[in-house]
């Protein structure tokens, strides 16, 4: 039987009586790092990087998605999540919590390569993570000695911990458990409160938006100076 030339041309002979459809047969999956690069723990608003080395062997251009799996409460990935690096940080945590990612690399021929990592999360501590906050977002400049409002290393915490918010009715400036309902997170999100902190630059906490998971996540742990 003579097979018609139109289905001769796209066959490709590799050896004696043996034939192959096109070029795929030959072409052979990414080669991919067995472990994904991360950070060994994160506190909770902190932004951390993701990378996973691969290249292909027949030259193809490589997609990389990468994907939160658990829990289910998702954080925000910064910039997208694409790339063979992506950034990412979490949502408010009570408590440490355990983050799985996945990161699917392929090569558009073959079968997706799977690479897995956990990453620990944990609840911000007062005096390292939520204390330095005040100066980088230059609220220190306002409130930076023993008054009403004194948010300076050795009297913040004293200064925060269920005062009332005079600004904000009956409103306390931190309600341990429940940053919802404290003025403090209301004053950085601009959701009440008058002028929204700190003052001169009141789109600060947009731009670092994981400051506010900081923040949050301290509070609802219980406001604990540590």
């Amino acid at each position: 039987m003579h097979l018609p030339m139109r289905l001769l041309l796209p066959l490709l002979f590799l050896g004696p009586g043996v034939i192959a459809c096109g070029d795929d047969a030959s072409n052979q999956p990414p080669t991919v790092d067995a472990t994904i690069s991360a950070p060994t723990a994160l506190v909770a608003g902190a932004t951390g990087t993701l990378t996973i080395s691969a290249s292909d062997p027949d030259g193809d251009p490589l997609t990389y998605t990468w994907t939160q799996v658990d829990p289910n409460t998702p954080g925000t990935w910064v910039g997208g999540s694409t790339g063979a690096t992506a950034q990412w940080y979490s949502p408010v945590v009570a408590t440490q919590t355990a983050f799985t990612f996945h990161v699917s690399v392929t090569d558009g021929v073959n079968p997706p390569v799977v690479r897995t990592v956990t990453l620990p999360v944990s609840v911000p501590r007062y005096g390292a993570d939520v204390q330095s906050l005040w100066g980088s977002a230059q609220c220190t400049g306002c409130h930076g000695k023993a008054g009403n409002l004194s948010l300076a290393a050795t009297s913040s915490h004293a200064s925060l911990i269920n005062v009332a918010a005079k600004a904000c009715g009956t409103l306390h400036r931190v309600v341990p458990g429940d940053p919802d309902n404290s003025a403090l997170v209301r004053k950085m999100e601009g959701t009440a409160c008058g002028d929204r902190m700190p003052t001169g630059k009141p789109e600060y906490f947009d731009q670092h938006p994981g400051l506010n998971v900081l923040v949050r996540s301290w509070i609802l742990a219980g406001a604990a100076n540590d």
